[in-house]
């Protein structure tokens, strides 16, 4: 029996994860549906179908948060952090493991808060493009982002050590207070979400590329922060 698969109508904007799944969808997400659908909804069929939506792009930004947050903490503990902090009267016991724990137990909430986002730009609400326009609107896109996001991610910051959030949301990333690479994204789950909400929303009018671009080198520099000092 061959299995003829359905995507929706193309839109005239593109998307990261429309990119991602273009790729990954003939490799493994059609065999996987085909082979470990236990309901009766259409997934092996349906590309579009909201729930294989859901599975596929939670698989894909899981997967690729965690390699992403292995690897270039990872690097950045070997290469760049001073294990000298390591000695700081400040720094907890068995810290590290505290900071790994917290993020890996952190990170499948934040991919569910993220998914209907990345589901929302592969339905048309995105103004990315898979057109380069040109050096000049592609440079000023770039410091738009960086400026915006900024400005934006200060205010949220604010706003996180009021007196009715902090203990909730942003005590978790303030238990260490001499930080390592480990902690970059040890946070709670919704205090991490509003940063890569604010990340994944605020592209328009971009090159895919340039806004995939922004958006590592703002992961880079949030695992640099946490190696440099405390």
């Amino acid at each position: 029996l061959q299995v003829k698969y359905r995507r929706a109508p193309p839109i005239p904007e593109s998307s990261s994860m429309d990119l991602a799944l273009s790729v990954l969808d003939p490799l493994f997400f059609d065999l996987a549906f085909e082979k470990l659908n236990f309901t009766s909804l259409p997934l092996a069929e349906d590309r579009s179908h909201v729930v294989r939506l859901f599975i596929s792009i939670f698989t894909i930004v899981f997967v690729g948060g965690a390699l992403l947050y292995f690897t270039c903490s990872g690097l950045s503990w070997f290469l760049i952090f001073d294990k000298s902090y390591l000695k700081h009267p400040k720094i907890l016991p068995n810290q590290v493991q505290r900071e790994i724990l917290t993020t890996i137990l952190s990170m499948p909430f934040m991919t569910i808060l993220t998914v209907p986002i990345f589901i929302a730009e592969l339905r048309g609400y995105s103004k990315l493009t898979d057109t380069w326009g040109s050096w000049s609107q592609e440079a000023l896109t770039i410091l738009k982002f960086l400026v915006f996001t900024d400005f934006c991610i200060y205010w949220i910051h604010r706003w996180l050590h009021h007196p009715w959030v902090y203990p909730t949301l942003h005590k978790t990333h303030h238990l260490w207070k001499v930080c390592t690479p480990w902690a970059s994204h040890a946070f709670h789950p919704v205090d991490g979400f509003l940063q890569v909400w604010l990340l994944s929303t605020s592209e328009r009018d971009s090159f895919l590329l340039s806004c995939l671009l922004t958006i590592e080198y703002r992961v880079y520099h949030t695992i640099f922060l946490s190696s440099s000092s405390p």
